[in-house]
């Protein structure tokens, strides 16, 4: 009995060896895999600074060129406004924005950089400033004797006697 024993205890040491050198391999194997990803991200990471420096430098010849170039051409003012915006105080303004200034006998730009103007009919990134339109859908009338009101548009203006999705019954 004690030799069986003994027996199984070797069994048992030797399965917990045996896992014991599994993880072991794992772990090894992990380590080489994490070593290779980092490698990797170097790499990488190399090549993007390389490319980034290498575009900057193109991007500097290239608008050293057209410095250059517009040294010698009329050009006009090339600006624009900006969609509308709600500011600090609740209001809805577009802004002027100049990209590119007059050379020569070229045309002034109509607005100063950053001068602001006010949207009162909203849209943009602002809500519209419009009155609410609206119908009734009575399409269910037949069926269940009950209408159901949409909002067509919606905005700052008069407000929609009913809201959308309220129902009435049909007359």
């Amino acid at each position: 009995m004690l030799i069986q024993e003994i027996m199984i205890i070797l069994v048992v040491i030797l399965i917990i060896g045996g896992i014991i050198y599994l993880i072991n391999k794992q772990v090894y194997d992990f380590n080489i895999f994490k070593r290779a990803v980092i490698l990797q991200d170097i790499n990488l990471e190399k090549s993007f600074n390389k490319m980034d420096s290498e575009y900057n430098e193109i991007k500097g010849d290239t608008n050293n060129i057209n410095n250059r170039l517009l040294d010698r051409v009329n050009v006009d003012c090339l600006g624009k406004f900006s969609v509308c915006n709600e500011n600090d105080n609740g209001n809805c303004v577009k802004e002027y924005k100049r990209y590119r200034e007059k050379n020569g006998e070229g045309k002034d730009c109509k607005y100063d950089d950053g001068h602001k103007e006010s949207c009162p009919d909203g849209g943009g990134n602002c809500e519209i400033n419009q009155d609410c339109k609206g119908e009734w859908d009575e399409r269910t009338c037949d069926s269940n004797n009950v209408k159901t009101f949409k909002v067509l548009k919606n905005g700052r203006g008069i407000a929609c006697d009913f809201k959308n999705g309220e129902t009435e019954f049909c007359s």
